[in-house]
């Protein structure tokens, strides 16, 4: 009994320098879990769509040399394409697009009724811009834009005045180059598979022509002054 009694202390003894040499116990802990990565941005990258829309606005008609002219409004529709490239940052997306549409905005009104009876006709044919644009993507999904652009505008303008009775285009196919400036405020929404529908409200001034790139046929040349107020839909694919 006594030899059993020794032999239980003697392993007790061992049991408990082995623990001391062991040191004290570590409680498990599990490994930390990494964040998920980032999402890429949504607003990144390039894209391509079509638009359509109406624009209103006024062509100041003077006759230079004349104590004449012709204001008058001008309205109408438009289709085009649009395209450009966005950066992203946060909520803050930049970039630059580009624009190109085919146009009916005209208008008419009498003129020269000193001399006989016309009607001053002016219309837009085709406009376009190059633009640089900044916005904020709003909403907890980052899939609704709201931006500003500018930038420069450019159109193609034709003018005629009508000899009313006969119908006779006084200087037929008399076009111009206009070039101006464009500002705008637009809202865009992400839709699924990166389709972007947008809506858009702008403004452009043209400026005026060159005197003497339009020419009266009584030598008299004329001056076009054009502005508009256009509203746009479209929808975009980004890639």
């Amino acid at each position: 009994m006594k030899h059993l009694k020794f032999a239980a202390t003697v392993i007790s003894v061992a049991l408990a320098g082995a623990a001391q040499a062991a040191g004290p116990t570590i409680p498990y802990e599990e490994p930390p879990v990494a964040p998920p990565p980032a999402p890429a941005p949504l607003w990144q990258g390039p894209y391509l769509g079509v638009s359509l829309g109406f624009g209103s606005g006024d062509t100041d008609f003077d006759f230079l040399g004349l104590p004449a002219s012709a204001p008058h409004s001008i309205s109408g529709g438009f289709v085009g394409i649009f395209g450009g490239y966005d950066w992203q940052s946060g909520r803050t997306v930049f970039g630059i697009d580009g624009s190109y549409h085919v146009s009916d905005i005209s208008g008419e009104t009498g003129c020269l009724g000193a001399i006989a009876v016309f009607s001053c006709q002016s219309s837009i044919d085709s406009f376009g811009a190059l633009r640089g644009r900044i916005g904020r993507v709003m909403g907890d999904d980052q899939r609704s834009l709201i931006y500003v652009a500018g930038g420069y505008a450019f159109a193609e303008a034709t003018a005629d005045v009508i000899e009313i009775p006969t119908g006779l285009a006084l200087f037929p196919d008399n076009s111009a180059s206009l070039n101006g400036w464009t500002a705008a405020l637009g809202f865009e929404r992400m839709t699924g598979n990166d389709w972007v529908l947008r809506g858009e409200v702008g403004y452009t001034d043209y400026g005026a022509t060159d005197p003497g790139e339009i020419v009266a046929h009584i030598g008299n040349p004329f001056e076009l002054d054009m502005d508009m107020v256009t509203v746009t839909i479209g929808i975009s694919k980004r890639f």
